[in-house]
C-alpha cells in the first residue's frame, strides 16, 4: 500500500521511543478488512477483541441470564458511542463491572504497549473518529496541540467558548495606546488581561 505524506514529524509510540510501523506522522492509508488483526483487550481477555483498523468487537460467550441460568450470546462488532469532542467510546463488560474506554487509546496500548507518562493518543489526520492503527501514535500534548493548529480544530483564540475578544481587537490592543485602565473599559476586560496581551503572556502566538 502508498501512503501519501507530508511533512516530516517525530511521533513517539511506546516508551522505546520506537517510531510507529516506520510510517510518516501524517501518512494517509486506505487499510483493507482482508489486512485486520484483532487482539484481546488487556483486562478483557476472552470478552473483547480490538483491530489495528480501530474496530472492537465482543465474543462468542455464555452470560448469567437475570433469571437464572447461562444464556449464549454470539459475538458481534460493536458500534461505539461518539464523546462530545468525536472521539470514540466503547462501554465495555466484565462480571467485575464495566468501564468505558476510548478508541484510540484503546488501539494504541493494544498494538503499541502502555501509554509513555504525560503522552496522549493523537491522530495524525485529525478525525477523532479514525482509530485506525496506521493513523495513531503516543505524542507529548505539545505536539497534540500542535497537530490541532495544523488541523484547524484548535479551541484556541476566537475557537474558544469563553474568550470575550476577537483576533482584530487583540492586535488593537496590541497597538493602543494609553492607560490600561481605559483600554480594558473600552473592551470590557479586566485590566490585568490587557497587559498579559500586551506582554503576549495572552494570544502569544500572534
Amino acid at each position: 500500500m502508498e501512503a501519501k505524506t507530508g511533512r516530516p514529524k517525530a511521533a513517539v509510540c511506546s516508551a522505546n521511543n520506537s517510531v510507529n510501523l516506520c510510517l510518516p506522522w501524517n501518512a494517509v492509508i486506505i487499510p483493507s478488512v482482508m489486512d485486520e488483526i484483532w487482539k484481546a483487550v488487556a483486562g478483557f481477555e476472552g470478552l473483547y477483541e480490538v483491530s489495528n483498523l480501530g474496530r472492537v468487537r465482543g465474543l462468542d460467550r455464555f452470560v448469567r441470564h437475570q433469571r437464572g441460568g447461562d444464556q449464549f450470546r454470539k459475538g458481534t462488532i460493536i458500534a461505539p458511542g461518539v464523546h462530545n469532542d468525536g472521539h470514540n467510546l466503547y462501554v465495555l463488560h466484565s462480571p467485575s463491572g464495566r468501564r468505558n474506554k476510548r478508541g484510540a487509546p484503546l488501539v494504541l496500548e493494544t498494538f503499541i504497549g502502555p501509554r509513555p507518562e504525560g503522552y496522549q493518543a493523537c491522530h495524525n489526520d485529525g478525525n477523532p473518529a479514525n482509530d485506525a492503527l496506521t493513523n495513531l501514535r503516543w505524542d507529548s500534548p505539545k505536539g497534540n496541540n500542535a497537530d490541532k493548529i495544523l488541523h484547524g480544530t484548535s479551541r484556541r483564540g476566537e475557537r474558544h467558548c469563553m474568550v470575550k475578544l476577537t483576533t482584530a481587537q487583540v492586535l488593537a490592543i496590541r497597538e493602543q495606546g494609553g492607560s490600561h485602565g481605559d483600554i480594558a473599559a473600552q473592551y470590557g476586560i479586566a485590566r490585568p488581561t490587557v497587559s498579559s496581551i500586551k506582554s503576549r503572556r495572552y494570544w502569544a502566538w500572534l
